[in-house]
């Protein structure tokens, strides 16, 4: 369980926030790689932080980390993934 900080809060919103906890259920990533992914979220300036810009920051954790590989793919999908239907 991760308990953020009023100025976690403000840098991320919820929805970052659940972006977070998704992986880490997901088991794509780790306590660790979660406090660094967060580590590296408050060094940026920007005062808020878009949902993008974190799943930009979760794919360079997680290809830069030493445990266990994850496909290649499968970070690629979470990072482009695009919440807007599109009709078929």
């Amino acid at each position: 369980m991760r308990i953020y900080n009023e100025v976690e809060k403000n840098k991320l919103d919820a929805k970052s926030r659940g972006f977070i906890m998704f992986m880490e259920n997901m088991g794509q990533l780790s306590a660790s790689q979660r406090e660094i992914v967060i580590d590296q979220v408050m060094s940026l300036e920007d005062s808020k932080l878009t949902i993008d810009d974190l799943k930009w920051v979760v794919m360079m954790v997680i290809g830069n980390s030493t445990e266990a590989p994850v496909p290649a793919q499968w970070i690629e999908s979470i990072v482009f993934y695009d919440d807007k239907p599109t009709l078929q």
